[in-house]
């Protein structure tokens, strides 16, 4: 009832009106899942990136350090037992620093 009231030309007016209203919700959609797929890989490469700095900072670091530091050794009387290899060592670090920094983010961001 009510589409005859109005005339052909007020019709053809309102389609029109809300295709352009359609393919702009289409194109910004398009532009935000883009903007998205782009964000989503730099956050990826920043992580990534935060990791090899961490695996190279604890690599650099256990080189000069490891004599000083070395948890997985067990003094037994005259006997020291290494029960840890230096990879488990490095490997336990690596991820103390990361749980860290991700820790600090957190807490960053929160405040924020």
């Amino acid at each position: 009832m009510f589409l005859t009231c109005l005339n052909n030309n007020d019709l053809e007016s309102e389609l029109e009106y809300d295709k352009t209203d359609l393919e702009t919700i289409i194109n910004e959609n398009k532009k935000i899942k883009e903007e998205n797929k782009n964000l989503k890989k730099q956050l990826k490469s920043s992580i990534n990136k935060v990791n090899n700095d961490i695996d190279d900072f604890v690599d650099k670091w256990y080189e000069k350090n490891n004599e000083n530091i070395d948890i997985g050794v067990i003094k037994f009387g005259f006997f020291k037992i290494d029960i840890f290899p230096d990879y488990l060592e490095k490997y336990i670090y690596k991820k103390v620093i990361k749980i860290l920094y991700s820790y600090l983010l957190d807490t960053v961001d929160k405040k924020n």
